[in-house]
């Protein structure tokens, strides 16, 4: 009977064994396969920021021509939308553009200026007269010049062989 006891014993420690094994594999294996995932992703992260970087680099091979490019990318975003309105420079290019266009100006009466956030906006409306194709042309002559505006609102009517308009413009800037 003892030497029952005693296999009995083994085999309790073999299975023992055998589960400490298995447990000692199985849990710090599911925490290394935790660790390799986030491994694999941080490396996909990594892969997509250098295919960037090296699509930046082959689209702006000439560093020097680059900060130029931005640099008048810069310049053109603060024509379109200065700091400040620069209502004077703007009535000026617009007087051009109707002499330009041969549309007679009527009146330009700028609104109040809004604040809002960051930005400032003024409305202005313009009364002229024309002809079909002075209007497109001073229209799209508009929409060309460096500065950014937005028609609210246009009415058109005809009057002796003229077109009589009236076009509400805003214009923006920074509001530092």
């Amino acid at each position: 009977m003892r030497r029952l006891k005693e296999k009995e014993a083994c085999a309790l420690l073999f299975c023992a064994s055998i589960w400490l094994l298995a447990g000692f594999l199985i849990f710090p294996h599911a925490a290394w396969q935790a660790a390799a995932e986030q491994a694999h992703a941080e490396q996909a992260d990594a892969s997509q920021k250098i295919v960037a970087i090296e699509n930046f680099m082959n689209a702006h091979g000439d560093m020097d021509e680059f900060c130029r490019e931005l640099e008048r990318h810069q310049e053109n975003s603060l024509k379109a939308m200065p700091e400040e309105l620069e209502q004077g420079k703007f009535l000026e290019f617009l007087q051009r553009m109707a002499i330009h266009s041969h549309v007679e100006l009527m009146g330009v009466v700028p609104g109040e200026k809004v604040c809002e956030r960051d930005l400032v906006r003024l409305p202005i409306q313009v009364n002229f007269k024309c002809s079909y194709f002075e209007l497109l042309d001073f229209l799209q002559g508009l929409q060309e010049g460096e500065r950014f505006l937005q028609v609210r609102n246009a009415k058109v009517h005809s009057d002796k062989g003229k077109l009589v308009c009236e076009i509400d413009l805003t214009i923006f800037a920074m509001g530092l």
